[in-house]
């Protein structure tokens, strides 16, 4: 199984080289690492680890850009609706000349609502974007749909199928607003009782009211829950 699981991986990769050959397509691999710490039924501590590499211009290898350390604590207001706030900071300035470290904070709220084995998740999350040379403010919306694969429960070494979609608006006075897009296909296995492999596939338009640029990302993502 874990075989198959790199295979797949490859196979996205290989299926998303050719694309990257177009101009005005960027490449990006990001992988992380996610833990889930429940405090108690209503509090729960979350701590990621994330390395985002692109593509290098001869279509051969990567390079690394950045790495993002985040923390995001929760509280279920009901069994339906968590509030969310958390900090991130962003360490690019060592690893790309045209890129500065970024300080981050994070509020969000998320409304889940699974009718048998479909899953539906809005989540609204603001963010403040702090850079040497100013603040850039974000808001976001994320609509995603989750289904297991096999049978109406996901259960331990089965598979699931997620896609969501999240419009963003960043305004503030380094540039003037911009409204990106993004649409993302994953497939992910419970592989432990708490222990999910995700790997997902983005395509993103940013700053598509003006001159926009296109980027795809392959994300690949261990989750476990302590």
């Amino acid at each position: 199984m874990f075989f198959t699981r790199n295979r797949l991986t490859l196979s996205l990769w290989l299926v998303c080289t050719p694309l990257l050959a177009q101009d005005g397509l960027d490449g990006f691999l990001q992988t992380q690492a996610v833990v889930k710490l429940p405090i108690s039924e209503t509090y729960t501590h979350r701590y990621q680890l994330a390395q985002r590499f692109y593509v290098t211009d001869d279509i051969q290898g990567f390079q690394l850009q950045q790495i993002d350390l985040s923390h995001l604590s929760s509280l279920k207001i009901r069994d339906n609706l968590n509030l969310a706030v958390g900090l991130m900071y962003r360490f690019r300035d060592s690893f790309d000349r045209f890129g500065t470290d970024e300080v981050r904070l994070i509020q969000h709220l998320v409304l889940s609502n699974r009718p048998e084995n479909t899953g539906f998740v809005h989540r609204w999350r603001a963010e403040q974007r702090i850079f040497p040379d100013g603040t850039l403010h974000r808001l976001r919306y994320r609509f995603s749909v989750d289904l297991p694969l096999q049978g109406q429960n996901l259960n331990q070494g089965e598979s699931y199928l997620v896609a969501h979609t999240e419009s963003l608006l960043s305004i503030g006075n380094m540039h003037r607003p911009q409204w990106d897009q993004r649409f993302t296909l994953g497939l992910g296995w419970l592989i432990g009782k708490k222990t999910v492999l995700l790997n997902s596939l983005e395509y993103r338009v940013e700053n598509f009211n003006a001159d926009s640029r296109k980027r795809l990302f392959l994300f690949t993502s261990l989750n476990l829950s302590l």
